[in-house]
């Protein structure tokens, strides 16, 4: 009986986690996470855009399946610093967060769209992510979380401009 008991619980515990991942973040508690999080989602739209216009010329090599796949693990990631924020939290106020100079598209964007909106988007994730990480320091890191994120999404970024050089060679 005890055993049966602490397998259900066990289950319901894996359906909780599963049912969390990818949810929107509290935006009171972590505005940057929920701008790099509505940036990754936007990403994500213009990749798979951008496959289905490159569709009919062989798609994108593989590039922008990986780019999505890479897009999903900073998803991953940023849930993961959500749920170590909420548990590490340390008394204090946030830090400061340091105002950077705007992002803007580059020149040569407008050849694939789809593709430069995406790279922008994440571009803009990035940046949100690492400014939680300078507003969560005082009070606890996002336990590493937001570093990997941002790996994640550099990753995303060389897939992405792969995906560029490929439709490139099979116009």
């Amino acid at each position: 009986m005890r055993l049966m008991v602490n397998a259900m619980l066990a289950g319901a515990l894996v359906l909780c986690a599963g049912s969390a991942r990818a949810n929107r973040p509290d935006a009171g508690k972590f505005p940057n996470l929920v701008k790099s999080w509505e940036s990754i989602q936007q990403a994500k739209d213009h990749v798979k855009r951008a496959e289905e216009a490159h569709r009919a010329r062989g798609g994108l090599g593989g590039h922008g399946a990986t780019a999505v796949q890479m897009i999903n693990a900073a998803e991953t990631e940023i849930d993961q610093a959500v749920m170590w924020a909420e548990t590490h939290r340390k008394p204090g106020p946030p830090g400061v967060v340091t105002p950077k100079p705007p992002l803007t598209a580059r020149p040569d964007d407008a050849k694939y769209p789809n593709l430069g909106d995406a790279r922008l988007q994440i571009e803009w994730a990035i940046r949100h992510i690492e400014d939680a990480m300078q507003f969560h320091a005082p009070t606890g890191t996002l336990g590493g979380h937001g570093e990997r994120a941002v790996e994640s999404l550099r990753g995303a970024l060389r897939e992405i401009n792969e995906a560029e050089r490929w439709a490139d060679a099979h116009r």
